[in-house]
């Protein structure tokens, strides 16, 4: 009677390196779940700060990939609900910090001023498309005319320098070029066109704070005088009642 065929033993070496690979399994495991128990951690630090990108890119690099264990637990879905933004659509992911933003009226265009850096961009809201416009060196502030396809800007020409030089830009954003450039004595920190599109008022911070008036038809000033309130006021906003 024939015995039944046995299956080989392994040899040593096989038994040693299935033994590494389980131990190497193992580690890569730990390691993971280590991984895992700090990004949640960042996570709420993020969260706590309203930073919703941060928080959503240290969920996302926890999801596993094929074929690995999937280490996520409650506290995970708990966190990413708050990830969740109310937003329809994000425009710009933008990398300098923001000093101003301006809506045209028709609902197309979408204005972004930089801090610094002469940074503007125009959105198309529609096509998303991005438009670079020039703006000089330094912070930018925005500012739609309520009437025309006019979009009013600062800028700022050496600010680094002992004497820079200020101005507005009337950029006409159906022929995307500029049309009138307006000169400033100071640092200009807001903008503001009449109810009727035919005044655009700037306010400038400096030496000695003033608002300055000009008629955009043919970009002639037609006022200026101090802002009393003075520098500490820069940020507050500023309007034009409809009168004038």
């Amino acid at each position: 009677m024939n015995k039944p065929a046995c299956a080989p033993r392994p040899k040593p070496c096989a038994r040693a390196e299935a033994a590494l690979r389980k131990q190497a399994e193992v580690d890569e495991l730990a390691a993971r779940r280590k991984t895992y128990a700090a990004d949640m951690n960042l996570v709420q630090r993020a969260l706590a700060v309203d930073h919703l990108r941060r928080a959503q890119d240290l969920l996302n690099r926890n999801r596993p990939k094929e074929g690995e264990t999937d280490l996520r637990g409650w506290e995970w879905r708990y966190l990413w609900q708050f990830c969740q933004s109310d937003a329809q659509s994000v425009v710009t992911q933008n990398r300098n910090r923001i000093g101003s933003l301006a809506a045209s009226p028709d609902g197309k265009w979408l204005a972004v001023g930089d801090v610094e850096k002469g940074g503007l961009s125009l959105f198309d809201l529609l096509t998303r498309e991005e438009v670079r416009v020039p703006a000089g060196d330094g912070y930018v502030y925005v500012a739609f005319s309520p009437r025309e396809p006019l979009l009013a800007i600062t800028t700022t020409i050496g600010s680094a320098t002992p004497n820079p030089q200020f101005r507005v830009v009337l950029w006409n954003t159906a022929t995307r070029r500029s049309v009138v450039e307006l000169t400033l004595n100071q640092l200009c920190a807001r903008l503001a066109f009449s109810a009727d599109g035919q005044q655009l008022v700037a306010f400038g911070v400096g030496a000695s704070d003033e608002i300055a008036r000009w008629r955009v038809a043919d970009g002639e000033k037609i006022g200026r005088f101090p802002d009393a309130r003075g520098q500490h006021y820069w940020c507050a906003a500023r309007a034009v009642r409809r009168d004038g």
